[in-house]
């Protein structure tokens, strides 16, 4: 016969295997939810507006002229290079406006001619009015897309800061 000790750790042990039961079913059954249910990110995505971009682009393609047309090759690599970021941005974001993949177009319309303008440009620094027109030219393309025609970039009258030297530095 058993002793009253081994009667009661008996008994403590069957009450925690059916403890022990009823937790790992209620487990199972979270888990099932967590799998039907979509998860939410805990951090809201940030709202990203194309004009915010389209502002950003402007102004740096301004930038680029005045340093292209004072043949000033650093200060263009650097803000042929910002430009592509931004661009990059735009790809990355997936953006869709008026129901049109923006991100596609950004690729055809922009990261593409704009690689190609930087080529140009290294090759025939003479061209670069020509290949900077080129270049715009393509932005207005893209915006004809969008219906946005009346949105016409053109070759800037004026350096969008005037605290800037756009000249090449004089060793």
């Amino acid at each position: 016969m058993m002793s009253k000790a081994a009667v009661v750790i008996s008994f403590i042990a069957l009450i925690l295997a059916i403890s022990f039961f009823m937790e790992s079913r209620a487990l199972r059954k979270d888990m099932e939810t967590l799998k039907a249910e979509p998860i939410e990110p805990k951090v809201q995505q940030e709202h990203v507006h194309l004009m915010d971009y389209m502002i950003q682009l402007q102004y740096l393609m301004n930038k680029v002229y005045y340093a292209g047309i004072h043949d000033n090759k650093e200060l263009l690599a650097f803000y042929i290079h910002e430009t592509e970021e931004v661009l990059e941005d735009i790809e990355s974001h997936r953006l869709i406006k008026d129901s049109i993949d923006v991100s596609k177009y950004i690729k055809l319309f922009a990261i593409e001619p704009l690689a190609l303008f930087e080529r140009n440009v290294e090759i025939t620094p003479i061209d670069f009015q020509q290949h900077y027109q080129a270049l715009i030219t393509q932005c207005n393309g893209c915006h004809g897309i969008f219906k946005k025609s009346f949105v016409e970039v053109t070759v800037p009258t004026s350096p969008v800061v005037s605290n800037q030297r756009f000249e090449p530095r004089v060793p």
